[in-house]
């Protein structure tokens, strides 16, 4: 298990085509969280919140904190995944006597068996957290004073300091929009907190 950007990459080895499940793993962080699995398969990892009004009454939500995704199996090596070396593999939630709910994973036999699979094999569970699951765009600062290194994850930093300026990228997944809807504009808007009047920003 790792930690990414956008929230954990979650896996197990398999060594031979006889291991293709049920595996059974837990996966609720502590006590307090409830999983639900959705119509499409994914799995939400949520959390009531209690809130109080200004008259002290108190009101529950239930907030989604991450998303188990669609698993995968996939043979060791960016390019074997490249070349389309990955198989299907399905999740589903239980909840056992004891109430702990758990995610048996199971991974389809026929592309485990095909003589062509060259094992070790990865069993990939995506795990993201329900921030990166609603933003899609990328937010970045590049500074003329080191032009070759990536750009800052952290956020939009622009304007000039100490002799250098720092110039914000942004970036947009648009590519659940059909081929044939062409984008005729787009506005983007930004606020300075704690600002009024012209920001100068360009």
């Amino acid at each position: 298990m790792q930690p990414t950007l956008s929230g954990l990459d979650t896996r197990f080895t398999i060594a031979d085509a006889a291991q293709h499940g049920p595996f059974v793993v837990a996966l609720s962080p502590d006590a307090g969280t409830h999983l639900v699995q959705d119509a499409d398969g994914a799995i939400r990892i949520t959390r009531p919140i209690t809130q109080y009004g200004d008259d002290g009454s108190p009101s529950v939500t239930v907030q989604t904190e991450y998303i188990v995704e669609t698993p995968y199996a996939a043979e060791s090596g960016d390019a074997a995944q490249a070349l389309g070396h990955v198989g299907q593999a399905t999740m589903t939630l239980l909840t056992g006597d004891d109430g702990v709910q758990r995610v048996s994973i199971s991974i389809d036999p026929a592309w485990l068996a095909d003589p062509r699979r060259a094992f070790p094999v990865s069993v990939v569970l995506p795990v993201i957290t329900a921030y990166a699951a609603v933003q899609t765009g990328q937010l970045g600062t590049l500074a003329s004073c080191a032009p070759h290194l990536p750009a800052m994850q952290v956020g939009i930093v622009v304007g000039a300091e100490g002799g250098c300026t720092d110039h914000g990228r942004v970036y947009f997944d648009a590519s659940w929009i059909p081929s044939d809807r062409p984008i005729l504009s787009a506005t983007l808007r930004l606020y300075m907190p704690e600002h009024t009047g012209p920001t100068g920003v360009q």
